[in-house]
């Protein structure tokens, strides 16, 4: 609530004004705000005024966009909001303590090494979107997020109360119910996480644009040798079902719906090299004449949040189709690191591991690594990340 003079005003009434004044403004109007810093102040209102006390890793996570003027205070400025330092600063854990002399990234390193092994839990790992290109020649560590701001995790997350806290969570839970094993190593910059690997990355998909699924597609289908409208079909729901996060962002569409919504550009995709065996299967005559009357809305929200995404689709040496970091190349590996939500893309890099970031891979997101680790499939190992 806003309150001037006499006057009170709900705090909702100024994010729609600003959002409005931002959509509209022009130069002479000489406005800078835009109504992404007043929903982030918004945010920040409920998390002061919360009554609940939140696990202070789901606290990084949900300001990981917010800005400050010294890095370090992403950090500390959420010390007095989480449950594990609601008493007097005497009674923090030493992980934890301010120390405005100490260098950015050790503050990241101590604090993000301390969450991972207090909780078990490698839901902070989630914002992880590393680029190894910075890591050659530098202290950097991939494992380390980087709390000064960037994207929002790959899959959803909602609050879920607990345990006397607030915390996050996530539809899915890759690792199951194996908690997460951390190791120190000698090497400060390093850590070790216990997992299993899935399966390397054989191909790669162009990067997240317009129009891009469809060239996705079509050079697997080359790649792949698909001659018929059946086996193009289980790929096009291999693929959505990947691009949709197992139907978590929008339902499943269907060939009929992904038919009808290329319809209108077949021309334009008959002229371009790069989707003449999509054109062929999809217009083949194994499919029926589209329907003007498909709902083809789901396969616009995919392909518009896959364009928003910044992933990359691949394909792996066992044959699923994934969505990972922009930076996955062929050669990197994908596995189950035990206590994450998701699968992790992890680069061989001198004898060690760069963790690159989480992706989708359908048939390991629900916790089926523990079947396989019961029936041999998989093996648990230990991976030095640094």
């Amino acid at each position: 609530m806003l309150v001037c003079g006499g006057r009170a005003r709900d705090w909702e009434h100024l994010l729609w004004a600003g959002a409005w004044l931002a959509s509209i403004r022009g130069p002479w109007l000489g406005l800078k705000i835009e109504s992404r810093h007043l929903q982030a102040i918004s945010a920040m209102f409920s998390l002061v005024y919360s009554e609940a006390r939140w696990d202070f890793g789901s606290l990084l996570i949900l300001t990981h966009g917010f800005l400050a003027s010294d890095p370090r205070d992403k950090v500390y400025a959420l010390l007095s909001l989480a449950g594990t330092t609601r008493n007097a600063p005497p009674t923090w854990p030493e992980a934890l303590s301010p120390d405005y002399k100490e260098a950015v990234d050790r503050v990241y390193r101590r604090v993000t090494r301390h969450v991972l092994e207090t909780t078990r839990d490698l839901l902070l790992l989630s914002i992880v979107n590393f680029d190894p290109d910075r890591l050659l020649g530098t202290g950097d560590c991939s494992w380390v997020p980087d709390f000064r701001g960037g994207s929002p995790p790959l899959a959803l997350l909602k609050p879920v109360a607990g345990r006397g806290e607030v915390r996050l969570g996530r539809p899915v839970k890759a690792s199951g119910s194996i908690p997460a094993q951390v190791r120190a190593t000698p090497r400060p910059r390093e850590i070790e996480l216990r997992g299993a690997r899935v399966a390397a990355v054989s191909w790669l998909g162009p990067a997240a644009g317009p129009r891009k699924i469809w060239r996705f597609i079509n050079d697997l289908a080359v790649e792949q040798g698909l001659d018929s409208g059946e086996e193009l079909d289980r790929m096009l729901r291999a693929a959505f079902d990947t691009l949709s996060y197992g139907g978590r962002l929008a339902p499943i569409p269907t060939a009929a719906q992904v038919l009808a919504h290329l319809a209108p550009h077949r021309d334009d995709l008959s002229r371009g090299r790069r989707h003449g065996r999509l054109v062929r299967l999809l217009f083949g005559s194994d499919w029926p004449e589209p329907s003007p009357d498909e709902d083809t809305s789901g396969v616009e929200i995919i392909a518009y949040r896959h364009a928003r995404s910044g992933g990359r689709l691949f394909y792996t040496e066992t044959g699923e189709v994934g969505q990972g970091p922009a930076c996955t190349a062929v050669g990197d590996v994908v596995c189950v690191l035990f206590g994450g939500g998701a699968p992790f893309v992890l680069r061989p890099h001198d004898g060690r591991w760069i963790l690159l970031g989480e992706c989708y891979l359908p048939g390991w997101m629900n916790g089926e690594v523990v079947d396989k680790l019961d029936k041999g499939l998989v093996e648990e190992e230990w991976f030095t990340i640094r």
